[in-house]
């Protein structure tokens, strides 16, 4: 059974647009890199609400799927560094 992680990540006010490109510019071409985008079913900011929040949902075949693609990710000096 498929298992899908939502993530939410609250910025201090003022610091979104810093984070949105420090991902667009790191992050999502070592994501690509490594093979770890195919997972990733979406990236977004709010326009209503907590509007500092960058949010992503990822779906993975089972859980084991999901732990095992978060530890590959962590150990990836790409991504990491």
């Amino acid at each position: 059974m498929p298992v899908y992680e939502l993530r939410t990540y609250t910025l201090y006010v003022g610091k979104l647009a810093e984070a949105v490109k420090l991902y667009q510019e790191l992050a999502w071409p070592a994501l690509q890199a490594g093979g770890f985008d195919a997972k990733l079913i979406g990236y977004f900011t709010s326009d209503v609400g907590t509007l500092n929040s960058l949010v992503h949902l990822w779906k993975f075949d089972d859980d084991a799927d999901r732990r095992a693609h978060w530890g590959k990710l962590f150990q990836d000096d790409a991504f990491m560094n």
